[in-house]
């Protein structure tokens, strides 16, 4: 499938101005659900650079029913790179390529019937490791890796 998004991201406590992009997405329906995404900066960044950027993601997210099919577990895999000027270093301006790698284990129980008037709700919880390039190092405090944990509910409509 192929999909585009227009997203303005906002900053709650003013580290960065309103950053406007439009990403466009590839993905395939499988066991596997590999996907690319290809994002362009229209106005503003993040970084703390002086060039709007171009990002690619490369990524998959295999998944696997357990439990007679009750829980699905899934493992996440995503590259981030910059293609041009979106992990640019704040104090140098040089760009780093490379933005991170993230792979994690996410587990899903559905809690609704998928044909609910309601949605198809589930809670799902997972951890996920990620390394990080130079410039995403610089914006977490100088860690190269960390590691988080998800918990939540969804609903798909």
């Amino acid at each position: 499938s192929l999909g585009t998004t227009y997203t303005a991201y906002t900053s709650p406590n003013g580290m960065f101005g309103t950053v406007q992009e439009l990403m466009f997405k590839a993905s395939q329906a499988s066991k596997f659900a590999p996907y690319a995404i290809l994002a362009f900066e229209l106005s503003g960044q993040a970084d703390g650079g002086s060039g709007e950027g171009v990002y690619l993601e490369l990524g998959a997210a295999p998944s696997f029913p357990l439990a007679g099919g009750k829980v699905t577990f899934a493992v996440p895999v995503k590259f981030g790179f910059s293609l041009s000027d979106y992990y640019e270093d704040p104090e140098t301006g040089e760009d780093s390529k490379f933005g991170y790698f993230q792979v994690g284990g996410l587990f899903t129980l559905p809690f609704t019937s998928p044909t609910s008037k309601y949605g198809a709700w589930n809670v799902h919880g997972g951890v996920d490791f990620y390394a990080f390039g130079d410039t995403t190092q610089y914006f977490n405090n100088g860690d190269g890796q960390k590691v988080v944990a998800s918990f939540g509910i969804g609903v798909v409509y």
